[in-house]
């Protein structure tokens, strides 16, 4: 459920401007929710009176059960409680479940971004280069050599 080491989670939840909240069925977790300070928020919607969504996940088995609705009206209570005006969250749009959520609780979208992912067997359009050097020059951040063995 949780992608952060037990170091940063122990870390986060000892800020008190960065609240996060857990949902749990039988002992379980089963969704969390957080939320950061606005000097941490995606620059087009960072505010003073901002607060971000920077976490929000439910396990697949859990959904359509009104937790994540449920962690969310907490989230926005406590927010509300702190003086903050605007609620802020970044999401994918191609993530249909994210946006029926987002939407449908009334985020309105304030920025659209793009984002272009290239096949590696694809990349540079030369069939003289090997994949593995592509995707080695790839993780290493720098320009593939040219490969005239032709490795097949």
């Amino acid at each position: 459920l949780f992608e952060r080491s037990r170091d940063a989670w122990t870390a986060r939840l000892a800020q008190d401007d960065a609240p996060v909240w857990l949902a749990r069925h039988a002992g379980d977790p089963v969704a969390f929710f957080s939320m950061t300070p606005p000097e941490h928020a995606v620059l087009p919607v960072a505010a003073p009176d901002t607060i971000a969504i920077d976490g929000a996940f439910t396990q697949p088995a859990a959904r359509a059960h009104g937790i994540a609705g449920h962690l969310l009206d907490t989230g926005l209570a406590w927010a509300r409680a702190q003086g903050y005006a605007r609620v802020s969250v970044d999401f994918e749009s191609a993530n249909v479940e994210a946006s029926h959520f987002w939407l449908g609780h009334g985020f309105d979208p304030v920025c659209y971004s793009f984002m272009r992912r290239v096949d590696t067997r694809l990349a540079w359009a030369n069939a003289a280069r090997h994949p593995a050097d592509i995707a080695r020059a790839y993780q290493l951040g720098r320009e593939p050599q040219m490969d005239t063995d032709q490795h097949g």
